[in-house]
Protein backbone atom coordinates (compact mmCIF):
# COMPACT_ATOMS: atom_id res chain seq x y z
CA UNK A 1 0.00 0.00 0.00
CA UNK A 2 1.64 3.30 -1.28
CA UNK A 3 0.99 7.30 -1.08
CA UNK A 4 2.09 8.94 -3.75
CA UNK A 5 2.10 12.20 -3.58
CA UNK A 6 4.02 12.76 -7.23
CA UNK A 7 4.35 11.26 -10.59
CA UNK A 8 6.90 8.45 -10.27
CA UNK A 9 6.30 6.77 -13.42
CA UNK A 10 5.94 9.64 -15.93
CA UNK A 11 7.24 7.65 -18.84
CA UNK A 12 4.85 4.97 -21.02
CA UNK A 13 6.95 1.64 -20.08
CA UNK A 14 6.48 -1.99 -19.31
CA UNK A 15 7.61 -3.44 -15.97
CA UNK A 16 9.66 -6.55 -15.24
CA UNK A 17 7.54 -9.06 -13.14
CA UNK A 18 4.63 -11.65 -14.01
CA UNK A 19 2.04 -10.06 -13.46
CA UNK A 20 0.65 -7.07 -10.85
CA UNK A 21 -2.86 -6.07 -9.36
CA UNK A 22 -3.34 -2.41 -8.72
CA UNK A 23 -6.17 -0.64 -7.24
CA UNK A 24 -6.03 2.99 -6.71
CA UNK A 25 -8.32 4.41 -3.56
CA UNK A 26 -7.70 7.29 -4.10
CA UNK A 27 -6.93 9.67 -6.84
CA UNK A 28 -6.78 9.48 -10.99
CA UNK A 29 -5.79 5.66 -11.77
CA UNK A 30 -2.47 3.90 -13.46
CA UNK A 31 -3.56 4.77 -17.11
CA UNK A 32 -2.49 1.76 -19.76
CA UNK A 33 -3.24 1.17 -23.68
CA UNK A 34 -3.62 -1.37 -26.05
CA UNK A 35 -0.57 -2.45 -28.07
CA UNK A 36 -2.57 -1.49 -31.44
CA UNK A 37 -2.52 2.06 -30.07
CA UNK A 38 1.30 2.13 -29.84
CA UNK A 39 4.07 3.87 -31.86
CA UNK A 40 6.41 0.76 -30.88
CA UNK A 41 9.03 1.91 -33.24
CA UNK A 42 9.05 5.60 -30.47
CA UNK A 43 8.15 3.59 -27.75
CA UNK A 44 11.35 1.48 -27.72
CA UNK A 45 13.62 5.00 -28.84
CA UNK A 46 12.78 6.34 -25.70
CA UNK A 47 13.61 3.17 -23.77
CA UNK A 48 17.27 3.51 -25.33
CA UNK A 49 17.46 7.00 -25.14
CA UNK A 50 15.55 7.85 -21.45
CA UNK A 51 18.30 9.99 -20.24
CA UNK A 52 17.29 12.77 -23.01
CA UNK A 53 13.84 12.02 -24.03
CA UNK A 54 11.30 14.19 -21.14
CA UNK A 55 8.02 12.60 -21.19
CA UNK A 56 6.06 15.63 -22.25
CA UNK A 57 7.16 15.76 -25.54
CA UNK A 58 7.44 11.09 -26.09
CA UNK A 59 4.22 10.17 -24.40
CA UNK A 60 2.01 12.37 -27.04
CA UNK A 61 3.95 10.39 -29.72
CA UNK A 62 4.12 7.31 -28.21
CA UNK A 63 0.80 7.15 -27.53
CA UNK A 64 -0.84 9.48 -30.74
CA UNK A 65 -4.42 9.50 -29.85
CA UNK A 66 -5.02 10.24 -25.92
CA UNK A 67 -8.61 9.25 -25.94
CA UNK A 68 -7.82 5.76 -26.62
CA UNK A 69 -5.47 5.47 -23.06
CA UNK A 70 -7.79 3.67 -20.86
CA UNK A 71 -8.10 5.30 -17.16
CA UNK A 72 -10.48 3.12 -14.64
CA UNK A 73 -11.78 5.29 -12.36
CA UNK A 74 -11.05 4.75 -8.78
CA UNK A 75 -11.65 1.28 -6.77
CA UNK A 76 -11.19 -0.40 -10.32
CA UNK A 77 -9.08 -3.45 -10.20
CA UNK A 78 -6.13 -3.77 -12.72
CA UNK A 79 -4.78 -6.59 -13.41
CA UNK A 80 -1.49 -6.24 -15.64
CA UNK A 81 0.71 -8.94 -17.32
CA UNK A 82 4.43 -8.29 -17.26
CA UNK A 83 7.04 -9.16 -19.33
CA UNK A 84 7.82 -12.51 -17.33
CA UNK A 85 4.71 -13.30 -17.83
CA UNK A 86 4.41 -17.28 -18.94
CA UNK A 87 3.89 -17.45 -22.77
CA UNK A 88 4.01 -13.69 -23.58
CA UNK A 89 6.88 -13.52 -26.12
CA UNK A 90 3.73 -15.47 -28.23
CA UNK A 91 1.79 -11.50 -28.07
CA UNK A 92 1.37 -9.43 -30.57
CA UNK A 93 4.55 -7.09 -29.03
CA UNK A 94 6.06 -10.09 -27.10
CA UNK A 95 5.77 -8.40 -24.06
CA UNK A 96 3.76 -6.61 -21.07
CA UNK A 97 0.98 -4.01 -21.04
CA UNK A 98 2.45 -0.35 -21.58
CA UNK A 99 1.14 1.89 -18.40
CA UNK A 100 2.22 4.95 -16.95
CA UNK A 101 1.02 7.35 -13.74
CA UNK A 102 -1.75 9.72 -14.82
CA UNK A 103 -0.92 12.74 -16.12
CA UNK A 104 -3.85 14.79 -14.01
CA UNK A 105 -2.60 14.78 -10.70
CA UNK A 106 -3.26 18.33 -9.46
CA UNK A 107 -3.15 20.04 -6.45
CA UNK A 108 -5.45 20.41 -3.39
CA UNK A 109 -6.89 23.74 -1.92
CA UNK A 110 -3.43 24.10 -0.01
CA UNK A 111 -1.53 23.58 -3.10
CA UNK A 112 -0.05 20.43 -2.24
CA UNK A 113 0.21 17.81 -4.51
CA UNK A 114 -3.02 15.62 -4.93
CA UNK A 115 -1.75 11.83 -3.45
CA UNK A 116 -3.10 8.96 -4.42
CA UNK A 117 -3.40 5.88 -2.37
CA UNK A 118 -2.58 2.61 -4.19
CA UNK A 119 -2.16 -0.70 -3.53
CA UNK A 120 -0.10 -2.87 -5.67
CA UNK A 121 0.33 -6.78 -4.90
CA UNK A 122 3.32 -8.46 -7.68
CA UNK A 123 2.69 -11.37 -8.83
CA UNK A 124 6.17 -13.67 -8.72
CA UNK A 125 7.42 -15.75 -11.69
CA UNK A 126 9.21 -17.78 -9.74
CA UNK A 127 7.83 -21.47 -8.96
CA UNK A 128 6.01 -21.96 -6.30
CA UNK A 129 7.80 -24.29 -3.08
CA UNK A 130 7.08 -27.56 -3.26
CA UNK A 131 4.44 -28.43 -0.74
CA UNK A 132 4.83 -31.79 1.19
CA UNK A 133 2.74 -34.53 0.21
CA UNK A 134 0.12 -35.97 3.02
CA UNK A 135 2.01 -38.99 2.77
CA UNK A 136 4.95 -37.17 3.77
CA UNK A 137 3.47 -35.22 6.59
CA UNK A 138 1.62 -38.37 7.92
CA UNK A 139 5.37 -39.42 7.90
CA UNK A 140 6.93 -37.02 9.56
CA UNK A 141 4.71 -36.80 12.27
CA UNK A 142 4.93 -40.32 12.78
CA UNK A 143 8.22 -40.11 12.95
CA UNK A 144 7.68 -37.18 16.03
CA UNK A 145 5.43 -39.88 17.98
CA UNK A 146 8.09 -42.24 18.50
Amino acid sequence: LEVIGSNRCARWHQDWYAGRMIVTYCGPSTWMVDDKDINFEMFEAGLNEEEEMVPEVTNPIIVPEFERIKRPGANSVMLIKGNLWPGIEDTVNGMGVVHKAPDDVGKDSNGDIEKRLVLKVDLSSDPPPKLPTLEELEAEFNATQE
